[in-house]
């Protein structure tokens, strides 16, 4: 199986950054500092849009997701 099948498939690809802010929201309930949380979330976002916008590689963005909101 291909792990990258996101890459090939628009559908998938929304859907992963629709999750992304569902868990994002999530977080946001949880947590106490929340200005913090918010410039991070607008930064992360903004990534997000210019990825898209650019057509460029959404790796980096899975791996600073993984090491920065996964990790802590």
């Amino acid at each position: 199986i291909d792990k990258n099948f996101y890459k090939k498939d628009d559908f998938i690809k929304s859907y992963i950054f629709v999750y992304l802010e569902l868990y994002f929201l999530k977080i946001f309930k949880k947590t106490i500092n929340k200005q913090n949380f918010i410039n991070f979330y607008y930064k992360f976002t903004k990534k997000v849009n210019e990825t898209n916008k650019f057509n460029l590689d959404q790796e980096s963005l899975f791996m600073e997701f993984k090491s920065q909101v996964l990790n802590g």
